[in-house]
């Protein structure tokens, strides 16, 4: 979810060796721009996902017609999270791919960890408190909706002190057992962490492979059978290296790209579709039905692939990510992330329990979801603030031992 590639902190491009990669002069004389389109998908991605958790996740039991085909690519929650990862393998690699600079990667690894862990703390604390003083309504709430399995379960009921602790630093991304869980939306935490720590290790080793690339693809293939979440990682590195060479900036000036690259997302729109308002597939007897059962049970996968390599090759879409509220959104992006599950036990949830007797007419439900989404995004700006001053003080920190060990 987080971790944003920029030319800034890049610096200067050593020269290429024999087999590395040569970096185009456009890429060179933009290297103090940052990389705003990357931003910008993660936060409307980011938007998709508390939109999705707003309105039919809380909402879908008493209003089924939420759940529609013709508009559920949108705010496909499962989908963005997939999006997520391919552009954290991206950001992850760039700065290395532009300078090829082990320094740069070292202080990457080293902050990589504090970025994750420090706002999950600093949100775990919000909602331990939000849960001491009774603002927490999400048990009433998820009667009302009928929704007991989910809304009613997203904040633990009792939890010791120190376990707050223990989940924001080592639970959340599955190291050691036991202890509460205080944000279950972030069950994404331990699939990030792993695939940074396995983006690193390629990174490290990449100058001492001959074929990096063909080493790209393949690991992709591998992790594509083995665990596809990973594989969205080197897909994200795919793109960094397609990027740092000098490949997007090619393709986009060609007028067929301009026309095909839109047309990657609207097949990740037929697909979105087709899976929505078809029953599932359960036998394969046949060819058709054998590639359509392939693609069900790749759908998010294929689907993530198709969007972030359709909207990095078309200019146009790089434009809409590059402007003002893609870039806002973007910049809080893991705060909204973070945020929405207080939202939604706080103020969501009051709401629902205020109006509970008109949730049969769903103008109300949308409404409330709206404020929900808003509330969110309002709460995300304040987080961003706090987040930039307490990663501001850990990079100090690091950058101290940095310069130690040097």
């Amino acid at each position: 979810m987080t971790g944003t590639a920029t030319r800034e902190e890049i610096g200067h491009t050593d020269n290429a060796r024999s087999g590395q990669i040569h970096i185009t002069e456009n890429a060179a004389s933009t290297r103090s721009e940052r990389i705003e389109e990357i931003d910008g998908i993660r936060g409307w991605a980011a938007l998709a996902v508390v939109i999705f958790h707003a309105l039919p996740e809380t909402f879908s039991k008493i209003h089924p017609e939420l759940i529609n085909s013709l508009w559920w690519f949108f705010i496909d929650g499962k989908l963005a999270v997939c999006i997520f990862f391919i552009l954290s393998g991206d950001a992850l690699s760039t700065p290395f791919m532009v300078t090829r600079r082990k320094s740069v990667l070292d202080k990457m690894v080293l902050k990589r960890y504090f970025r994750l862990a420090a706002p999950i703390f600093i949100v775990a604390l919000i909602t331990v408190i939000v849960i001491r003083i009774g603002v927490t309504y999400n048990v009433t709430a998820a009667k009302l909706v009928h929704n007991e399995m989910w809304l009613g379960t997203l904040l633990p009921s009792q939890f010791g002190n120190l376990e707050i602790f223990q989940f924001s630093f080592v639970t959340v991304f599955h190291f050691g057992n036991g202890g509460q869980d205080f944000n279950p939306f972030l069950w994404t935490m331990p699939i990030e962490l792993i695939g940074s720590i396995l983006v690193f290790m390629y990174l490290y080793v990449q100058d001492r492979l001959k074929k990096p690339i063909l080493a790209l693809i393949l690991i992709t293939i591998f992790f594509a059978i083995a665990d596809r979440w990973f594989a969205m990682f080197f897909i994200g590195v795919l793109l960094s290296y397609f990027r740092a060479t000098g490949g997007l900036d090619r393709i986009r000036n060609r007028m067929t790209t301009r026309v095909g690259a839109p047309l990657l997302v609207l097949v990740a729109y037929l697909i979105d579709s087709y899976f929505i308002s078809h029953a599932p597939i359960t036998t394969s007897s046949g060819l058709k039905l054998l590639m359509l059962s392939l693609v069900q049970n790749n759908q998010k996968f294929i689907m993530a692939a198709l969007c972030v390599v359709g909207a990095y090759a078309s200019i146009d879409a790089c434009r809409f990510f590059r402007n003002t509220l893609s870039r806002f959104l973007g910049e809080i992006s893991f705060p909204i992330y973070l945020m929405q599950l207080v939202v939604f036990c706080t103020l969501s949830s009051f709401m629902i329990d205020r109006f509970g007797r008109t949730l049969d007419d769903l103008k109300v439900c949308l409404i409330i979801a709206t404020l929900g989404v808003v509330f969110t995004i309002i709460c995300g700006y304040f987080l961003s603030i706090v987040e930039r001053y307490v990663m501001g003080m850990i990079d100090r920190v690091l950058s101290t031992v940095m310069t130690k060990r040097t």
